[in-house]
């Protein structure tokens, strides 16, 4: 990313003849200034001097008209090293409490970095919360990449029998349960009246929705704004279509973690007499049956791991190979 800035690293993108072309050309000259901290430079604000000297020489170079460097970015990037993959979670709450260490600020937006957005969405997103006091969240309105006219998981509701959140499609600004975490507009009050930020026991998937439910829990609505548009190419970190393993477990071990923190007790002895008692063999059932595929003995062992890990309250960060073979942990 750092070459990227400087100028000195190429990205692929889309070709001419595609749809969203235009939101990606032409691209931000570069070089581009940045800022570039440690975790722990930035969980203490970061360096106010330096942004400030650093943003008023930029903008100064700037008022040349240089060819080289406009239109190009206002002001400097800032890049923030964690140290090591925190997780969902683990990394945005990094760039949250390096946000509000700046008492100006009054909205925190998380942002997929596997998204494009049409140019006016933000806008959108914080017109739709100052329209409605109550509002805490807003999230827009996501389209699959490379197929505009599906609807990606945008936001919607959840299902406590089965814990699992199904997301609707909305025509008009609605209400709901939760807005996905690829687009995630905070109203700062609400971080603050929660006193605590993403949970990171989930480490990966689930963190979004129970954030949601948290902040409805003191008061705060969570509202979906179709009109700030922008594009998902899809679980490109984790490869959930291709049935990742890292996907296929975080996803079923954190609706444990979902059920026992949000959950009514009648929801709780449901979901988890349906997941001990029923689901194993229903899931081997569908892989086999529905799916028409062969029995993988290791996509069994990581679902099972999954379950045994959501049943014994072991959270956290869980250790795969990149290729998604069994990690020897399992």
């Amino acid at each position: 990313i750092k070459a990227w800035a400087e100028g000195k690293q190429e990205v692929l993108t889309p070709e001419p003849s595609h749809l969203l072309y235009h939101l990606s050309h032409p691209p931000v000259k570069k070089p581009l200034p940045y800022i570039y901290y440690t975790r722990e430079e930035a969980e203490k604000g970061g360096n106010f001097e330096l942004e400030e000297k650093v943003t008023r020489e930029w903008q100064e170079r700037r008022k040349t008209n240089s060819k080289e460097l406009n239109p190009t970015s206002t002001w400097p990037l800032i890049f923030i090293q964690t140290g090591e993959n925190l997780g969902f979670a683990g990394g945005n709450n990094v760039g949250i409490r390096y946000m509000l260490q700046d008492e100006s600020v009054d909205y925190i937006l998380l942002l997929n970095n596997d998204t494009i957005v049409e140019k006016n969405f933000l806008q959108q997103l914080v017109q739709a919360r100052e329209l409605a006091p109550k509002v805490g969240i807003v999230g827009g309105k996501i389209l699959c990449y490379d197929d505009t006219s599906k609807v990606s998981h945008s936001a919607g509701f959840v299902n406590w029998i089965i814990a699992k959140p199904f997301v609707k499609e909305f025509s008009e600004s609605s209400e709901c349960d939760f807005v996905t975490g690829a687009c995630f507009l905070i109203k700062r009050g609400v971080v603050k009246k929660l006193n605590k930020l993403l949970d990171e026991d989930y480490f990966l998937y689930w963190e979004d929705t129970d954030f949601c439910l948290r902040a409805k829990r003191e008061g705060f609505t969570i509202h979906y704004e179709p009109k700030a548009v922008l594009f998902h190419k899809v679980s490109q970190s984790s490869g959930l279509q291709s049935r990742c393993k890292l996907a296929l477990y975080y996803y079923t071990r954190n609706r444990f973690l979902f059920i026992r923190k949000n959950g009514s007790l009648l929801y709780k002895l449901i979901f988890f007499f349906l997941y001990s008692v029923v689901g194993v063999p229903f899931f081997i059932f569908k892989s086999i049956f529905i799916f028409n595929k062969k029995f993988n003995q290791e996509e069994i062992c990581t679902y099972l791991s999954a379950i045994f890990d959501g049943l014994f309250n072991r959270f956290g960060r869980k250790e795969f190979c990149n290729n998604g073979k069994r990690h020897k942990c399992l």
